[in-house]
């Protein structure tokens, strides 16, 4: 790479870090604040970078390699761009461009052509972003401040439905629609478009209509946290955000509410004092209504422009019709409504305005949410109804449960499947369906679960009405009491989350993370944009006539979840790859598919295929859609489970690697076809259905495929190298006095000077074999385990950014591999909350505590300084505590040391691949001295460990030396200044001409092709060389390039197909990077013999001289004949050692770059004066080293 266009490199970054688009010419698109590269300007000549804001030029960038200055002509340059713009751009101010910078990919400088035309350039860390070029010449845009969106960090539907959003906007739309699928991010989208809006436009407030006030309140906290901003404070440090829970809290920034207590401020009404879950639960009674629109009346009290954006959450909401009015009201506001089920009111509403479409198959296929199984129970009483006998006892009582009368009915009455739980409640009915929950839970739902009452998958129950709830509670307590200890339901077990419950709020938060929590009944308080991970099971009992609704409910189940998270909350799970919607009331059946269920009152219930099966079936050509689409989400979420997985990954990465393809991408292709219709129907399996077996055979015709596939599913076991903590051992003080002495009297009986281990039970074993040496008078063996604690940081996803909050008194550091790595307990600025701490207490540090770099440069030691800050440990470190601290300095020699040595054997010169396991860690054995002979032992070995690095600074600096030498020995060669010239030799520039010569006299006969790339180099008649060499060249002396001197050959015919290598064979196996001899083969075909010739690396640029026969690892190489007519062959090589260039990229370099590199050549006689001078030079210098 040229040195310009390193420099381009960097200022293309710098201008993107800015937020600029860089485009060029013909990618311009208006209205866009864009960067275009090589601008058009008067009189043909073209700006570096033209900078657009509005579709005006705003700024000028002129650009130069980093080695220039950026002196006065680099500045006259841009200044008369910045005055001679093309007549058809369009520009802030009269043929004038204001901004004027310079840049060298290092330095940046700056002037504003339109205050200071006659002022100093003034020296930039970075170049302005496109808001602070507005404010420099005093103007203002709509939305031509706003910047490039970084896509890094945000999912692809987040990055897209944001731009759209904004490209939108520049249109004039006011509305738009974004659907995006539950758990994809809808707040945190709502988060970053408030905050551009408010930092780059001219919005001055926000509004974030949520449909619940307990969404409400997650809403504003998640806004308050966010902190994507400029210099990553959080937004709540930048704007006042406020819920709507007083009317002055209207005139904050960011304003979150609820349609209704907007309603209340906008009409001077009082907010209502009720309970807020009350609120929320009568929203969605009326939710189903087809109520009238609200009339606003006259006397209101907000203007019509308060707000200049709204962001309408859960925007499919019935209820927005009824409130149409309020949103209409605040008329110029720009709207962004934002759902994962959209109505046809909704799509009416936004004009059909849509910027992203992100459904619920997409999140499957991408690993956002997991799929859902339906499970469907029937009972008499649910599909037929029921009826109270002549004679019986009827209670009556309120709908919140209060008992009213009792009477003896006269009469048989019989009630309709309709009219259970809404006007009677069957207790017998509810108890029938959770006793056949219960047996179904390790029988049909998880079978492969170890049976544990305690920690039952995590279910949500959908109840009709608060009283239908408390009833559910009640029966859930009675039917599970008989597996618990005194048949007795543990306290938190099974509780209400309605608005009669209390602390709704708390309640939530103690379901997602309570082990004790199993069971949740609400009606609708955790209906709709509520998230509960670990949440496994949701089970209907009332019936939903809004589809709309019934997929928000469902979708409560459907979030992902790593498998160690899910454990924590449920430890006799293993993972979470769908999750069961149990139906009872039949609410699956409504115009969607319908599970087939068995006879008989207690239901049973359709089964979804296991995978085996289902491979099995499709082998068979049973390809229906249901099938595939079964397929699409087995494999989305295999493909999620491994795809970020440290312990089994590599079991994901084999597949791929041995089948050409991933489960992800199958599921992609089926969900693609499947979604845009592009199968014909299934109709039999008797038919070809060839669309449809092709688009599965890469999978279905592989039986090695399957298998793995198969296996991936079942999953894996690691046996864990972290051990428990021995608090207290159960031997009485006899028994252990007994064990005491027992074992001094077998020592005593069987002395033979070897070495023991005794274990606590009681048993001793030698382990003379394990001694690797025999240790002085007075010392002792022990083993790691003994001397210290070891405890390895938390699982990889138990530490996230999500959780980090700013640095505060309170809060507690999360240490790196870094303070390690640099011995520094300083660096680092992650922070988790005191809440957080408490989670993760168990991998606090402390003063004198040893940590251990486990991933970077791994194996690094630090011991924690005394005024450490209170902290943890993250997954990428261990730490040591060490029972006794006097033996630490002799304890940390050991322990490098032996770090050191496993890195030895795993290769010389190798960093430390890992750190072994516990198991292993533990059992290593460290000899211990006394402790002032370790003293003595820590002394000398300082002094020695001084004198080797005295002796590594001088032989590194001799090696340099040497090293020097040589390049400056070959520069002073290839510059024709090692040697004198002879005046006879005949000039190389004659032997080119001959060359050339003979070689149109082949063309013109037909027996060579011209290259089209070729050019003669030749001194003018002003005695210098075009495509200047860099300086003058002794006499005799030709300008050429090595593509002249050099052809290449592919290698592919002599690559060796062996790689299993004997230094007893033949044949050497050649790569022309250090290693250069790989080995040897037994090979005898297809072996290069003609000698000599150069191997050259086709990426880093090395090369080795070869003058023996030879086969080769890979085609990452050229091999290039001399052309011994104009160079000789180590002169040839000599010349390319002495020739370096730029190789960062991965590219091949030899027939772009390297090839046409200039170079001096000297006549053959002068090569072979140089060749002679070149070696004694080279062998004095090996005789000195």
């Amino acid at each position: 790479m040229l040195p310009e266009e390193k420099a381009r490199v960097k200022i293309d970054k710098q201008l993107t870090d800015s937020g600029w688009n860089i485009v060029s010419r013909n990618e311009y698109i208006p209205n866009l604040s864009l960067a275009v590269k090589e601008a058009l300007m008067q009189g043909g000549k073209e700006s570096d970078y033209l900078l657009f804001i509005d579709n005006k030029a705003i700024a000028v960038i002129e650009a130069k390699k980093e080695e220039n200055s950026l002196g006065i002509d680099v500045a006259k340059q841009a200044e008369n761009y910045a005055v001679t713009p093309e007549n058809w751009y369009g520009t802030w101010f009269d043929n004038l461009i204001p901004l004027v910078y310079l840049a060298n990919g290092k330095k940046i400088l700056f002037k504003n052509m339109l205050t200071d035309p006659d002022g100093d350039y003034i020296e930039l860390t970075e170049i302005h972003s496109p808001k602070k070029m507005l404010q420099l010449i005093d103007m203002k845009s709509e939305y031509g401040a706003l910047p490039r969106i970084e896509e890094k960090g945000l999912r692809n539907c987040q990055y897209e439905a944001e731009v759209n959003f904004e490209n939108s906007i520049r249109k004039g739309r006011k509305k738009s629609l974004a659907v995006l699928a539950t758990g994809s991010g809808k707040t945190y989208l709502a988060c970053l478009a408030a905050y551009r809006q408010l930092n780059y436009t001219q919005t001055g407030r926000v509004l974030f209509l949520a449909d619940r006030n307990n969404l409400a309140r997650q809403a504003e906290t998640e806004f308050k946290l966010f902190d994507r901003t400029e210099k990553q404070q959080p937004l709540n440090d930048l704007y006042t955000i406020n819920r709507l829970t007083k009317p002055d809290k209207i005139n904050s920034d960011i304003v979150i509410s609820t349609i209704q207590k907007l309603f209340a401020v906008l009409t001077g009404q009082k907010i209502d004092d009720i309970d807020e879950d009350e609120e929320d639960d009568k929203s969605f009674i009326s939710d189903e209504k087809n109520e009238p629109e609200v009339k606003l009346g006259n006397n209101l009290k907000l203007s019509p422009d308060h707000f200049q954006f709204i962001i309408v959450d859960e925007c499919h909401r019935s209820i927005y019709g009824k409130w149409q009015s309020v949103l209409k009201y605040f008329k110029g506001a720009k709207i962004l409504g934002l759902t994962a089920t959209p109505t046809p009111e909704a799509y009416a509403f936004f004009n059909d305005n849509i910027i992203e479409e992100y459904t619920y198959e997409d999140s499957i296929v991408d690993g956002v949410n997991v799929p859902n199984r339906v499970y469907r129970i029937k009972t008499e009483q649910t599909e037929h109804g029921g009826a109270i006998e002549k004679g019986a006892t009827v209670i009556e009582t309120t709908r919140n449960g209060k008992k009213v009368d009792f009477y003896i009915s006269n009469k048989r009455i019989d009630y309709t499947e309709a009219q259970l739980d809404r006007s009677i409640v069957s207790p017998e009915q509810i108890r029938l369906n959770l006793e056949e929950f219960k047996k179904s839970i390790y029988t049909d739902l998880f079978p492969e679960r170890k049976v544990s009452w305690h920690y039952i998958p995590k279910t949500l129950i959908f109840a009709k009405d608060d009283h239908h709830a408390t009833e559910i509670v009640n029966i859930v307590k009675e039917v599970f009491a008989e597996n618990f200890d005194d048949s007795i339901v543990p306290e938190k077990f099974v509780q209400k989350i309605t608005y009669s419950a209390g602390d709704t709020d708390a309640l939530i938060r103690e379901f997602r993370t309570n082990k004790e929590f199993r069971i949740a009944v609400t009606v609708t308080l955790v209906a709709t944009g509520t998230d509960v991970k670990p949440l496994e099971v949701v089970f209907f009992m009332r019936d939903v006539n809004s589809d709309v609704l019934y997929t928000q409910m469902k979708g409560r189940g459907c979030r992902v979840i790593s498998d160690d998270k899910l454990r924590e909350v449920t430890p006799n799970a293993t993972t979470k790859d769908c999750f069961y919607i149990v139906d009872a009331i039949g609410v699956t059946e409504h115009d969607k598919q319908i599970p087939k269920a068995g006879n008989g009152k207690g239901g049973q219930k359709n089964k979804t295929p296991k995978l085996e099966q289902l491979l099995e079936y499709l082998s068979h050509g049973y390809v229906s859609d249901d099938n595939l689409a079964l397929l699409r989400d087995y494999c989305a979420t295999i493909n999620h489970r491994y795809e970020e997985n440290a312990l089994f990954g590599h079991h994901l990465k084999t597949f791929i690697s041995n089948y050409n393809f991933s489960p992800k991408e199958l599921a992609f292709n089926i969900n693609e076809a499947l979604s845009k219709n592009m199968l014909p129907p299934f109709e039999s399996v008797s038919n070809k259905n060839s669309a449809r077996n092709n688009l599965v055979s890469c999978l279905i015709t592989n039986l090695g495929a399957r298998k793995k596939l198969l296996e991936l599913h079942r999953g894996y076991y690691a046996v864990s190298p972290d051990e428990d903590k021995l608090i207290e051992k159960g031997f009485s003080k006899e028994q252990a006095l007994s064990f005491i002495e027992n074992f001094e009297k077998y020592i005593t009986e069987n002395a033979d000077n070897l070495h023991y281990e005794k274990f606590s039970d009681g048993t001793v074993k030698c382990i003379e074999d394990e001694i690797p040496f025999d240790v002085p008078d007075g010392w002792t063996w022990a083993k790691l385990n003994d001397l210290a604690l070891y405890k390895k940081g938390p699982f990889g996803s138990s530490i996230t950014k999500a959780m980090f909050v700013p640095e505060s008194d309170e809060a507690i550091k999360v240490y790196e591999q870094k303070n390690a790595i640099n011995k520094n307990a300083h660096l680092g600025h992650y922070f988790i909350s005191q809440e957080k701490f408490q989670e993760l207490k168990g991998f606090e540090i402390f003063p004198g505590d040893i940590i251990v770099s486990c991933a970077g440069t791994i194996g690094e030691t630090f011991v924690m300084p005394s005024d450490m800050r209170k902290g943890i440990i993250n997954q990428a470190l261990m730490k040591i505590h060490l029972y006794d601290n006097s033996i630490k300095d002799f304890y940390l020699m050991y322990f490098d040391n032996k770090l050191k040595s496993l890195a030895n054997e795993q290769g010389y010169g190798m960093a430390l691949k890992n750190i072994p396991p516990f198991s292993v860690l533990k059992q290593y054995l460290i000899p211990i001295p006394p402790k002032a002979e370790q003293e003595k032992i820590l002394e000398r070995i300082k002094i020695i460990l001084s004198n080797i690095n005295d002796i590594d600074l001088l032989k590194g600096k001799l090696q340099s030396n040497i090293a020097n030498a040589k390049s400056k020995i070959l520069d002073l060669a290839i510059r024709g200044k090692l040697v004198p010239q002879d005046p006879t030799d005949e000039p190389a520039s004659v032997l080119l001409e001959r060359i050339r010569a003979e070689k149109e006299e082949l063309i013109k006969q037909g027996k060579i092709k011209r290259n089209k790339k070729e050019s003669v180099i030749f001194k003018g008649s002003d005695n210098s060389y075009y495509e200047k060499y860099g300086e003058k060249l002794p006499s005799g002396w030709v300008v050429t390039n090595f593509e002249t001197l050099l052809s290449y050959e592919q290698p592919t015919n002599y690559i060796v197909k062996n790689t299993n290598y004997n230094s007893e064979y033949e044949t050497p196996v050649l790569t022309a990077g250090k290693s250069f001899i790989l080995g040897y083969t037994d090979e005898k075909e297809n072996i290069f013999s003609e000698l000599p010739v150069i191997i050259f690396d086709d990426f880093t640029t090395e090369s080795k001289f070869v003058d023996f026969p030879f086969k080769v690892k890979s085609s990452a190489m050229k091999i290039l004949h001399i052309n011994t007519d104009l160079v000789l062959p180590k002169f040839a090589f000599y010349l390319m050692q002495a020739t370096q260039i730029d190789h960062d990229n991965h590219q091949r370099y030899w027939i772009s770059t390297y090839s046409q590199e200039l170079l001096g050549l000297p006549p053959i006689n002068e090569q072979k004066r140089i060749l002679s001078a070149l070696e004694l030079y080279f062998a004095l210098i090996e005789m000195i080293s």
